[in-house]
């Protein structure tokens, strides 16, 4: 009897649109009264949540007498509260395997909620059991609005409201409430920023190790922690340039020393300076007759250029031979990953745990996509230390996981359940 007066309630305030009662009957029964309900030119009732996480029930102006039923019955029984999750759980699940997610934390981009909240809309079609987005084609249609509003949300003005309209299948000339409008119309500056991400911010510093390269190979043939064979060489020549240096200075000091004790003999003075005389005499015979021979041949002009031409080669086979472009080799992904996820999962205690554990099987999830991508394209720029196989299989296993995460329905002990309802007063006679 008491069920039957609800529904005559919530069927006689639905009827003539007094949407403030039936906010204050879900207060009443469930304690939750945040959900706003809107009259839309559309063919059949929508649930989705918005930018503000409240809940959004799009109701046809024009419903026959078995879908009004429908709808009276989802919000007597409170089953909205639940289909509302489930509708924000897989416009989520979009997101997260559609949106470069770890590409818009890298650069600190926020959450595309306008997004998010649009392509709920599209996901939460009321069945005709009179629940919301559990049909496998809600989900195929939320995916393709995604792709469409990523597409072509900036091809003219108002284009995210066109293609919107055209997926909740709006009536023509049809109106789209204002607060829906206005967030809709938000969509074009969030495919902005998510089209600024490119491929390389999916990863960051701490996902690959930088790679040093031979001369000889151009490529990552030496180990990780190890310097260049040219840098080895480079540094030999320099400690063997020393050490000569430091003999030389040491040879000149004996001699020093060795004149100094014995008092400056006149002889030997004389006939070191006589051999030094020579030699010089002769070397500089010898430069003059080079340099008449290039005189001879060639103009001092020809000589500079020749000098800066050999410069400028050399200078371009050091760039082209040790200036080579370093790879970076890819951290691997551990197998089990899988089992850390699914241990979680089973421990699971309220909608924090969920919506952490959501967006860490997302982000090994991209990291997995972003390895893929590499191997399909051969990007020399990155080393993968897996095989297409195996990331495959990671792939199919994060992507499960990721669904049965978003399916579960935590009780929280703030959530409507753990509140307690007003006790409706006695009316029987005693």
């Amino acid at each position: 009897m008491r069920t039957d007066v609800q529904r005559e309630i919530v069927s006689q305030l639905l009827s003539q649109k007094k949407y403030d009662g039936i906010r204050e009957y879900l207060q009443v029964m469930f304690g939750q009264n945040d959900v706003v309900f809107e009259s839309y030119d559309g063919l059949r009732p929508r649930l989705f949540k918005d930018e503000d996480e409240h809940i959004v029930m799009l109701l046809p102006n024009d419903m026959d007498t078995v879908m009004e039923g429908t709808v009276v019955d989802s919000i007597k029984d409170g089953t909205i509260f639940d289909d509302a999750n489930v509708v924000n759980n897989t416009a989520k699940y979009i997101r997260m395997t559609t949106l470069p997610y770890n590409g818009l934390m890298n650069k600190n981009i926020d959450e595309p909620k306008a997004l998010v909240s649009a392509v709920g809309s599209v996901v939460g079609t009321m069945n005709d059991e009179g629940r919301f987005g559990t049909e496998d084609s809600d989900l195929e249609n939320g995916v393709n609005a995604m792709r469409d509003l990523m597409d072509h949300s900036n091809d003219e003005k108002g284009a995210p409201i066109k293609l919107v309209a055209n997926y909740i299948d709006l009536k023509k000339n049809g109106e789209i409430p204002r607060s829906y409008r206005m967030s809709l119309a938000k969509i074009g500056d969030e495919v902005k920023d998510i089209d600024s991400v490119d491929i390389d911010d999916t990863i960051g510093p701490d996902d690959y190790r930088e790679l040093k390269l031979t001369d000889e190979c151009g490529s990552a043939c030496a180990p990780v922690n190890e310097e260049s064979s040219y840098d080895n060489n480079y540094q030999n020549d320099q400690s063997v340039e020393e050490d000569q240096g430091d003999k030389e200075e040491t040879d000149v000091k004996d001699i020093k020393e060795a004149d100094d004790m014995s008092g400056g003999s006149n002889t030997s003075t004389t006939d070191s300076s006589s051999t030094t005389a020579d030699s010089s005499s002769a070397t500089d015979t010898t430069v003059a007759a080079t340099a008449s021979d290039t005189n001879s041949s060639t103009t001092p002009e020809e000589v500079e250029s020749s000098y800066s031409d050999n410069g400028t080669d050399n200078a371009e086979v050091q760039q082209e031979g040790f200036l080579t472009k370093k790879p970076k080799r890819l951290k691997p992904i551990p197998r089990d990953t899988i089992a850390y996820i699914t241990v979680e999962l089973n421990a699971i205690k309220d909608s924090n745990d969920q919506a952490m554990l959501a967006g860490y099987t997302c982000s090994k999830l991209e990291l997995v996509d972003f390895y893929l991508n590499c191997i399909d394209t051969q990007d020399d720029r990155y080393i993968v230390p897996h095989t297409r196989q195996y990331l495959v299989q990671m792939q199919n296993e994060l992507n499960a996981l990721l669904t049965r995460i978003l399916q579960i329905r935590p009780m929280n002990k703030m959530d409507r359940i753990w509140k307690p309802g007003v006790t409706l007063p006695d009316t029987t006679w005693r």
